[in-house]
């Protein structure tokens, strides 16, 4: 690999980097304000009964969703671009087509950071409902 090559090859990785960090800012971001969105609703399902435990499955569930929608995006979008972005540097640096590997750890970390913030995500907004009392809750909300 020439210097040029490794050259393009690093930025195209530092941009692939930018995009996984952006994707997961995204994601923490949708769940944040979903989740201060649905306040009043959850406040309201918890007093009519639901238990600490329920609130926890709705809110892992949610972002669990989540998680799987986004590596969907992610895997239905990213790999036709990776493709041709592999196809585009093999023929314009080596004048051959490059054979294609999926990044199955890149892909598997991407899932795995997900996952990790999702459920913590999911922790904290029940410890920050549990600080106060339910009626605090819904005076804050209103």
């Amino acid at each position: 690999m020439t210097l040029q090559q490794a050259v393009i090859f690093g930025g195209l990785q530092g941009l692939s980097w930018m995009i996984f960090l952006f994707g997961v800012v995204n994601l923490v971001n949708m769940t944040l304000s979903n989740q201060l969105s649905r306040r009043r609703e959850l406040c309201m399902m918890r007093s009519v009964g639901m238990t600490k435990r329920q609130l926890y499955q709705v809110l892992t569930a949610e972002g669990m969703f989540y998680v799987l929608f986004s590596a969907v995006i992610a895997l239905v979008a990213g790999t036709p671009v990776a493709i041709g972005i592999c196809r585009w540097m093999g023929e314009a640096m080596m004048g051959q087509v490059m054979p294609y590997q999926f990044p199955v750890g890149s892909m598997l970390l991407y899932i795995g950071v997900l996952v990790v913030l999702e459920l913590l995500l999911s922790i904290c907004t029940i410890r920050k409902q549990e600080q106060n009392s339910l009626i605090e809750q819904m005076r804050l909300v209103e």
